[in-house]
């Protein structure tokens, strides 16, 4: 269940700190707006009041409504078995948007979970439709952003499904930590990470104490460093021929 409260967002949304590298303000600048329709455009954006750890954005079957970007904070997206067992599908960060399962059931296909104090803005997906329409690069923009989430769900799945080693996971999933953040404008060989171990290894389809000590090994050979949940890369060539092998 949605239960955020919303107001519109500023009216300098598109520009202001925080948001230059925000995946749906980054839709009005590619589209070259004019002054008035990026006015337009910003006053069709809210930001919804800040959600603490573990509240719900959407739930699984929730009707789907909107597009949200995560604001500040992070969000991972979980589905549950017949035993009411979760399994992580997905960690989506500030910056990114959130919300695409919904679209073609008309109902979201996962549950949204906040994993830290987090805040989100969202646009409704009618206009959001019209947006793309009106403007085919913001339609390529968003076909980018939709074909990324499908590579990564693919490369999960060969992981998983192919039985790869607990060093090729991990390596795997830091290096697309990396790519990403380095596409939000942070940086791609020094992070912190918002996920705790045993999301990670639920993520991963591994255990907690395999993670653990995978992270210890990957140190060990001087490839990354771990300070808690502070994560250097060190070398990211090995660390990519670990993920390729």
């Amino acid at each position: 269940m949605e239960n955020l409260e919303e107001s519109n967002c500023c009216t300098h949304h598109i520009g202001c700190i925080g948001c230059s590298h925000c995946a749906l303000c980054k839709m009005g600048k590619i589209a070259g707006l004019t002054s008035k329709e990026i006015e337009n455009f910003n006053s069709a954006i809210y930001t919804q009041k800040a959600v603490g750890r573990g509240q719900s954005i959407y739930i699984v079957n929730a009707p789907f409504k909107r597009i949200y970007v995560i604001k500040s904070g992070s969000i991972k997206t979980v589905m549950f078995n017949s035993q009411g067992q979760e399994h992580i599908t997905g960690f989506y960060m500030a910056g990114e948007l959130l919300g695409f399962d919904g679209i073609c059931a008309k109902k979201h296909q996962f549950s949204a979970i906040s994993m830290e104090h987090s805040q989100l803005c969202f646009i409704n997906f009618y206009y959001f439709q019209y947006l793309c329409q009106e403007f085919p690069v913001i339609q390529n923009y968003i076909c980018e952003i939709m074909s990324d989430e499908i590579v990564r769900a693919h490369n999960l799945g060969i992981l998983l499904v192919h039985g790869t080693h607990a060093e090729e996971r991990l390596a795997t999933f830091l290096l697309s930590l990396s790519r990403r953040l380095s596409l939000r404008g942070c940086s791609p060989l020094n992070f912190h990470l918002r996920m705790t171990r045993e999301e990670i290894a639920n993520y991963l389809g591994t255990t907690l104490e395999t993670v653990s000590r995978t992270f210890s090994k990957l140190q060990s050979k001087g490839l990354i460093k771990v300070q808690k949940k502070d994560i250097t890369i060190i070398n990211i060539a090995d660390l990519e021929r670990i993920m390729r092998r």
